[in-house]
C-alpha cells in the first residue's frame, strides 16, 4: 500500500535516515520544525520510507527543494507521485510558479522536470562539484 505523510516530530529520526542517504547534513526537530515555509512528506510502500519530498512554499511561489528515492525503489515511477502530489500542493496553496535546480549532469531528474512541464530559465554556472545548475520554472 502506498501512503505519503508530512514529517512530524514522530517520524523524523526516520526522515533523516532517508535525508543521509543523499549525504545532505542533519538538523535538529527545533530547527526543523521552525520553518514555517518548509515541508516535508514521506511516501511509504506498506509502511516502509522509501523516498521523500522536500519543498518550500512561500506565498505565491514554491520551491523544489529535494526529491529523493532509496535506490532499491527507484524505476518503479514514485519521483512521478511525488511530483503530482508537489504540485497539486502547489496549486491548493494559490502558487503562481515553481522553480527547482537541478544539476546538469543529473539527466534522469532534468527529464522528469521536463514531463511536468518545467522550462529551463537560466545556469549557474559550477553550482555543483562537478557541474552547473539549470534553474527551471513552472508557471501555475
Amino acid at each position: 500500500m502506498l501512503s505519503i505523510e508530512r514529517v512530524n516530530q514522530n517520524n523524523f529520526i526516520e526522515f533523516q535516515k532517508i535525508v543521509d542517504l543523499c549525504n545532505h547534513s542533519k538538523e535538529s526537530w527545533e530547527l526543523f520544525q521552525n520553518n514555517s515555509f518548509r515541508y516535508c512528506y514521506l511516501l511509504l510502500i506498506d509502511n516502509i520510507n522509501c523516498a521523500y519530498i522536500d519543498f518550500s512554499l512561500m506565498y505565491e511561489r514554491a520551491e523544489l527543494n529535494q526529491i529523493f528515492v532509496k535506490e532499491e525503489y527507484r524505476n518503479n515511477h514514485y519521483s512521478n507521485f511525488l511530483m503530482e502530489f508537489f504540485i497539486e500542493k502547489c496549486l491548493e496553496m494559490g502558487c503562481m510558479n515553481i522553480t527547482l535546480e537541478v544539476n546538469e549532469n543529473n539527466v534522469i531528474a532534468y527529464h522528469l522536470y521536463e514531463k511536468y512541464g518545467f522550462l529551463s530559465v537560466g545556469i549557474r554556472e559550477k553550482y555543483y562539484k562537478d557541474g552547473n545548475a539549470i534553474l527551471m520554472e513552472r508557471k501555475l
